[in-house]
């Protein structure tokens, strides 16, 4: 299945009310990705993932991102599975490496005008929030233009790149950043700060 989707950052959450998006639900999500030196994944802009999102497990093979100048747009399969632990356990056992850790607060919405989009806000570690607008290319463009989203400002980054710029931006003392975008890193750092 094809993924499409458009990626901003938000410095507000005017647009809840704005687009008189519908909460659905509100879900703490756990994202661990997986490499080896003989897959090589990430330097062939693929992804293999094992989500948790509260109660719910999903594990995640994208292709590479195809050239696109506004959206993110990639083959996807993301099926639920039943065991976190299991999978986690399984993919250890055919030596994938964990490359990177992501947490989230990711609440979904929907909108009555768009039924067949999915909305998503997701507030991460360190970097902030980010709206995401996912469904056919007609449909995504229609919500940004509609809401006077800048087409320029569409982000074709996943958020870990952009969490180890911010990192190397702010000259964050993080030896390995992909595995410390987590809201506990987060936390401790602003501990230190503080002290």
């Amino acid at each position: 299945m094809k993924e499409i989707e458009a990626k901003l950052k938000l410095s507000d959450l005017l647009i809840i009310k704005k687009a008189n998006l519908i909460k659905i639900k509100e879900v703490n999500v756990l994202d661990i990705y997986f490499d080896n030196e003989f897959l090589k994944f990430k330097s062939k802009d693929k992804v293999f993932r094992l989500r948790k999102e509260n109660d719910k497990c999903y594990i995640a093979f994208k292709g590479p991102r195809e050239k696109h100048n506004n959206l993110i747009v990639r083959e996807e399969i993301e099926p639920e599975i039943s065991s976190f632990s299991d999978a986690l356990t399984i993919i250890k056992n055919l030596n994938l490496n964990e490359i990177a850790k992501v947490e989230k607060i990711r609440t979904y919405f929907s909108i009555k005008k768009y039924p067949n989009l999915v909305i998503t806000i997701d507030k991460y570690p360190f970097i902030g929030t980010f709206i995401e607008i996912e469904g056919s290319e007609d449909e995504v463009y229609a919500f940004l233009n509609e809401f006077n989203f800048d087409l320029k400002t569409t982000i074709q980054k996943n958020c870990a790149e952009i969490f180890i710029e911010y990192c190397k931006k702010n000259n964050l003392p993080f030896e390995k950043p992909e595995i410390d975008f987590t809201f506990q890193k987060e936390a401790d750092f602003n501990n230190r700060q503080n002290n």
